[in-house]
C-alpha cells in the first residue's frame, strides 16, 4: 500500500514491517538504566517474547521540556527564555555502579 507512493517520492519514507509498536518514556537516563534492571520489568519485556522481536529494536532519544504546569508558566525567565540546561549537560552517561544488578 505504501510502496508504491513512497517510490514515488525517492523512497524517502522508512517503511515498518511490524504490526504494533511499544513504547517507554523515561525521565531520565537513570530512571532508563534503573528501569532496564527492575525485575517486574523483566518480567514485562519476556511476556511479550514471542510477540516482540529484540533482534530490530529502534531507540529514539529526546527530552521533554515543561512550560506550563498546573496552569502556570514553568521553566522560563522574566526574557522568555527557557532554564533548561545545555543539551552537553543533559547528555551526560550514568555513573557505571548503575548497571551493576541488585543495587
Amino acid at each position: 500500500m505504501t510502496t508504491e507512493p513512497n517510490a514515488k517520492r525517492g523512497n524517502l519514507w522508512v517503511v515498518r514491517d511490524y504490526d504494533a509498536q511499544v513504547e517507554f518514556l523515561f525521565r531520565d537516563v537513570m530512571a532508563f538504566y534503573k528501569g532496564a534492571s527492575d525485575p517486574d520489568f523483566q518480567e514485562l519485556q519476556s511476556e511479550g517474547e514471542p510477540f516482540i522481536s529484540e533482534i530490530h529494536v529502534e531507540v529514539s532519544t529526546g527530552w521533554i521540556e515543561t512550560y506550563v504546569n498546573e496552569r502556570k508558566m514553568v521553566n522560563l525567565g522574566d526574557d522568555g527564555k527557557p532554564h533548561y540546561p545545555v543539551f552537553k549537560e543533559l547528555s551526560i552517561p550514568p555513573q557505571a555502579e548503575v548497571f551493576i544488578e541488585g543495587e
